[in-house]
């Protein structure tokens, strides 16, 4: 039986796109999308292109963002998107000045997630060699040479990072509960902790308490509305100078964001 192929530009129904349209679209090319970079390199906001599709709305809305950003970097659609988004850029974000407060704050953080993780229940011995995948993007060096470039390597980030955001869960289980439609402990084992599934707002809200970081999502949709931005831990800012880790959200997926001011 032969795969699936991608629709051409003429099997799309531009006059009748929706966010379910899209979502369906980004099914037909995951084994394309697999063959693709983790990270890919960083290119101009004008390029932008939403699930290789355009469309006047969203034509309108990257108009919107050339206004006040200036690039993106897309990363593979498996199901990691935000978290390897995320921590690209969470990482980048602190090599680029690693003797800042900020960085040195972050790194001390990062350093206390085992422990944290033990505190959790995971046992130290299981999750050594993640937290050390995680440490390791501290490092410039290492940071650009293998943490996003390897597959084992980035998604043992990604894997760290969702234990980060599943102890956080446990942790705090009465800040995230009214949020659920069930049971934290099935939410956490069918949602948070496999490789592969999307993230919502609850795992957003986890991920950003726990590492202490301010998240500014700008919203790219099929609506007819301007595009809306959602900030994260805004109380994480500490003041205005401080780093802001900026990502796109369009239908099923996150990319990375770079402002003007970046």
């Amino acid at each position: 039986m032969d795969s699936p192929k991608s629709p051409t530009e003429n099997e799309i129904n531009y006059g009748n796109l929706s966010d379910d349209t899209i979502i369906d679209y980004e099914t037909l090319i995951k084994e394309e999308e697999e063959q693709r970079p983790l990270v890919s390199e960083y290119d101009d906001i004008s390029n932008y292109k939403v699930n290789y599709i355009d469309s006047e709305i969203f034509s309108k809305k990257i108009d919107q963002l050339k206004k006040t950003c200036k690039g993106y970097r897309s990363v593979r659609k498996d199901g990691n998107c935000f978290y390897r988004s995320f921590s690209y850029k969470y990482f980048e974000l602190y090599n680029k000045n690693p003797s800042s407060k900020w960085s040195k704050e972050m790194k001390k953080i990062g350093e206390n997630t085992i422990n944290v993780l033990t505190s959790a229940n995971f046992e130290k011995e299981t999750i050594e060699d993640f937290y050390e995948f995680f440490m390791d993007s501290y490092d410039e060096k290492k940071f650009k040479e293998a943490s996003f470039t390897d597959d084992y390597t980035s998604n043992g980030i990604v894997f760290y990072l969702r234990l980060i955001c599943s102890a956080e869960l446990k942790l705090n289980h009465e800040k995230y509960e009214m949020f659920l439609e069930e049971p934290l402990e099935s939410f956490i084992a069918k949602q948070v902790e496999p490789l592969g599934r999307d993230v919502d707002n609850v795992q957003i809200m986890a991920i950003v308490n726990a590492l202490k970081v301010c998240i500014n999502i700008a919203y790219l949709d099929s609506t007819d509305y301007d595009v809306n931005w959602i900030k994260f831990g805004e109380e994480y800012q500490k003041d205005p100078s401080s780093p802001v880790i900026n990502l796109l959200f369009t239908p099923g997926h996150y990319d990375m964001l770079y402002r003007d001011n970046e």
